[in-house]
């Protein structure tokens, strides 16, 4: 499928304001919920497991975003159920894609679980956590 400006996948441009959904092709498992909340600014709400079955998808799906020219990214976990160390490794990976981009990414509303998962991995410091 392909991509316009403004989409991702083939879905929907995405305005200020207005989400699409999507899963990431056919990782079970792992859903995507992109919305741009304002321009310049995507916000993806991950659902599901970010595990060893769903980074690969995960991490191809960003850099498609990514490449759309975005200056911030926001990461919203607070649906992610399962958190493994493969996950961890793939946030880190999207975080250091993002920087050699010049764009900002950031991880908001984590589970107590997962907080403390990117704090023992020390991943705050690739990735900054956000309140928004």
């Amino acid at each position: 499928m392909e991509s316009t400006p403004g989409s991702w996948a083939g879905h929907e441009a995405l305005s200020p304001g207005r989400p699409a959904q999507t899963s990431l092709g056919r990782t079970p498992g792992l859903g995507l919920e992109v919305a741009s909340p304002e321009p310049g600014t995507l916000r993806l709400r991950l659902q599901g497991a970010l595990d060893a079955r769903s980074a690969p998808a995960f991490k191809h799906a960003l850099a498609e975003l990514l490449s759309e020219g975005p200056s911030r990214v926001v990461l919203d976990l607070s649906a992610l159920k399962r958190l493994d160390p493969t996950g961890l490794a793939a946030l880190a990976e999207a975080g250091e894609m993002a920087k050699r981009r010049g764009q900002r990414l950031a991880v908001a509303h984590l589970p107590p679980s997962a907080r403390r998962r990117l704090a023992r991995a020390s991943l705050h410091k690739i990735i900054p956590l956000s309140e928004a």
